[in-house]
Parts: C-alpha cells; structure tokens; sequence
C-alpha cells in the first residue's frame, strides 16, 4: 500500500467524523431550543445562550473536527427562527467564530481544561466568556439590524444581551462539560454521596429563602456556594453555581427575586453579569483550594525529601527564637539525638534541653558559643559530644547563624548539625596509622 493510500481516511473514519458532527449539532440545536422559551428581545437573542458553552468545550476538547457540528446546529437553529436564511447563516458563522476564537485564545493563555488554577477561571472569564463573544454578539445583531428586523434603537441592548447571555453560557456549561470529560470511573465514597445529597438540599433551602420575592437576601446563597467550591472543588463550583444562576434568570424573567428593575431589559443585564460573577468567583475558590492542596502536597513531599536527605547525611537543624527561648528541631537532628527523643518530641523545649544532651565537659564551651553569637551576630562553628540516651557518645559538628527582622534586630539563631562521629573515629584510626608508620620509618632509618 502506498503512503498516499494509507493516510487516507477510511469509511469508518468518515462515518465516525459525519456521526460526530451530526450529534454535536443536534446537541447544540437541543440546547437551543431549550434557551429559546427564554428569548424576549429577539427570538434569536436569549438572556441565557448554553450553546455557547457547548460549543467552546467542543472545539476545546476535539479541536477542528468540531467546527462543522458547530456551524451545522447553529444554522439549523436559526433557520427555525423566523429570520431570512443568510441572517440564519450569518448567525451560525459568527457563533462558530465565536467558539474557535475563544479556543485559540484559551490556547494561547496556557489553559487547562481542569480549570485547577486561577489563570485559568481568569483566562475562561476574560478571554472566552468576554473576549470571544464579542464576535458572536456583533455578528449576529449586525445581521439582524441589516435585515431590518432590529431597530437602531433596539441595537445597543440587543447586543448587551447577546453578548452577556453568551458569556453566561459560556460561564456555566463550558465547565461542566470540560470537567466531565476528565472525570474517572470511580466507586463514590457513601460519607461524600451523603454530603453531596445535603448540600443540594442546602442549596434549595438558600435559594428558596433568599433569591423569592418574599424575602430577598441572596447573601444567604454564599456559605452554600463556597461549600460546593471548598469540598467539592471545580465540580461542586460549576452545578452550584449553574442551579443558582438557572433560579435567578428564570425568578428575574418571571418579575420575582432580587435583581427584577422597571425594564424588562435592565433586569435581564443585571442578572446576567451578577450570575457570570457568581461562577466565576466560585470557580476561583476552588481553584484556590486546589492550589493551596496542591502546595500543601509539595511542601509535604519537599520536607520528606529533607527529611531523608539528612538521614542519608546525618544531618539535623535547629531554631532557636531568642525572645522565648523557643528551640525547634528537626527530626533528623532528634534521630541523631537518640530514638527516644525522635519519637516523643518535646514541645517546649529550649537552649538548656539541647544543652542537656552535651557532653558535661562541653557543655560550657558550647552554651558559651551560642549565647556569644546570639549577642553579637556573629556565625560559630563548633564540634561537640553528645551523649544519647542509651550512653553512646557521638560527636557533633554544628554551624550556625544568627536571623534578623527587617528591623535588623536578632530574632532567631539557626544551626545546622553533622553527626561525624565515624569520620572523626577514622581520622584518629588513620592519623594513629601515619605515626607508627613514622615511627616505623625513624627506627629504620636509625634516628631513634
């Protein structure tokens, strides 16, 4: 088979792209149409517009194959609406833009279909839910105005809504359907099934008290949304926040909730930036969360790794915080204390517990050293014995430090600890090997 023959696409390859594309397209023209009932401008403009958010996730998650399921659901749509069929292809080609902008942006930025950081609920919020669907929003009413179907002075807020209902659209269905596409097979722990189940009840609960027209406090709906973010990370964020959102538009389209103005329209606008500032504030919790576990992880990880480095180097470290004569070990520097001091730590321990365990004929010497260089600042190195619980004595090699403040004053003394025990114990061994060798040498030659 030639080369040419074998990157052909086959039939199979054919039939799995023209059956991808006819799915997306009836998904997206799904999404449409349930979006439609909420159209008032407009029935081509919506307040809300979930094939957006479909359709940045689709070109985010299979790239160019994408792009014809796109264009094809959003002219079928709008070729159902009562509008002239080019206004119905100008429309479809402009949300298509729209989702292929907002990808290559999102490309650009670095992100993350996880959205496990900041800069990437940022770059979701700034340059796909802001930025990208400027191109739907201007298309589509600019066809519109030009088919005579919109008023000049019906325009300005046509395109806000346009624009907002997109970035809504984008702001809580595009998450979902990334996040979903990286969820695993996996047994649900009971105890977190549980938990999920009371937070959704939770949510209802804060929805119904504080988002009604009875009473109207959508403070009440913030401790359920960072529950979501905290616990149940970008998840818990994005069906939190789309359940808030979802009541809202449909209390404010109805004249109930906090957020209904005199105008229909003015009403709807601040909804949708209020509901877009929502997501994205919850998505940056748990971002945030995600973060500070993930710095936890490496810390953690980063003080085992220490931690087993100076075991290997028998090595230790300590602090001393002058003002309390606090003292802070570590754990290697307790191992080469003794065991017994390893595994039961001492919480107030202080210059005399270290001091404690110096061989009583350096204890002065080394007590001297450390109160000197706390005094003037100065660095010491020093060697000493120790004596460890069980008797055995063990020499030590200690540098240190003193830390100051931005003030400069001395706050705290830092040492680090060798135990070089064996290598002091080999240099005598071969420092006692070079004098009988020497002397070996002397008697030979005569001189004694």
């Amino acid at each position: 088979m030639s080369g040419r023959a074998a990157g052909r696409p086959t039939v199979r390859t054919i039939a799995a792209l023209l059956a991808g594309t006819a799915l997306l397209a009836v998904v997206y023209v799904a999404a449409a149409k349930a979006a439609f009932a909420l159209a008032f401008v407009h029935t081509s403009i919506a307040p809300v517009w979930p094939p957006s958010g479909i359709a940045l996730a689709a070109v985010l998650l299979f790239g160019r194959r994408a792009v014809p399921g796109v264009l094809l659901g959003a002219f079928l749509f709008n070729a159902s609406t009562p509008v002239p069929l080019w206004v119905s292809a100008a429309i479809g080609v402009g949300n298509t833009l729209e989702a292929v902008t907002g990808a290559w942006l999102l490309r650009r930025a670095g992100f993350r279909r996880a959205i496990d950081r900041v800069r990437d609920v940022l770059a979701l919020a700034g340059l796909g839910a802001l930025a990208s669907t400027a191109v739907s929003a201007s298309v589509g009413v600019g066809s519109l105005w030009l088919a005579g179907i919109l008023a000049g002075v019906e325009v300005r807020a046509a395109w806000a809504i346009w624009w907002l209902g997109d970035a809504s659209g984008m702001l809580t269905v595009a998450p979902l359907l990334l996040l979903a596409s990286a969820w695993h097979r996996q047994q649900p722990e009971p105890a977190r099934v549980l938990e999920a189940v009371a937070l959704g009840a939770t949510l209802v609960l804060v929805v119904d008290a504080g988002l009604t027209e009875r009473v109207a406090r959508p403070f009440l709906v913030f401790p359920a949304l960072v529950w979501a973010a905290v616990r149940f990370r970008q998840a818990g964020a994005a069906v939190a926040s789309l359940f808030v959102s979802a009541v809202v538009v449909w209390l404010t389209l109805h004249g109930h909730g906090p957020f209904v103005e005199p105008s229909l329209t003015q009403s709807l606008l601040l909804t949708q930036t209020s509901t877009g500032a929502l997501m994205a504030t919850s998505l940056v919790l748990a971002a945030l969360t995600v973060q500070r576990e993930r710095a936890a992880q490496t810390l953690g990880e980063r003080e085992r790794q220490l931690a087993q480095a100076q075991t290997i180097a028998q090595l230790g470290s300590f602090e001393l915080e002058l003002a309390s004569d606090h003292l802070t070990m570590s754990s290697g520097l307790r191992r080469i204390l003794g065991p017994e001091d390893e595994e039961d730590p001492d919480p107030a321990a202080s210059l005399g517990t270290l001091a404690a365990g110096i061989h009583p004929d350096d204890r002065q010497r080394v007590t001297e050293t450390l109160l000197r260089s706390s005094r003037t600042g100065a660095p010491f190195r020093l060697e000493a014995r120790i004596v460890r619980p069980n008797g055995e004595v063990r020499v030590l090699a200690t540098r240190g430090e003193l830390a100051r403040d931005e003030q400069g004053r001395p706050v705290r003394l830092i040492g680090v600890c060798q135990d070089v025990t064996e290598q002091r114990h080999s240099e005598e061994q071969l420092a006692e090997a070079h004098a009988q060798a020497e002397l070996s040498r002397r008697l030979q030659s005569g001189l004694l």
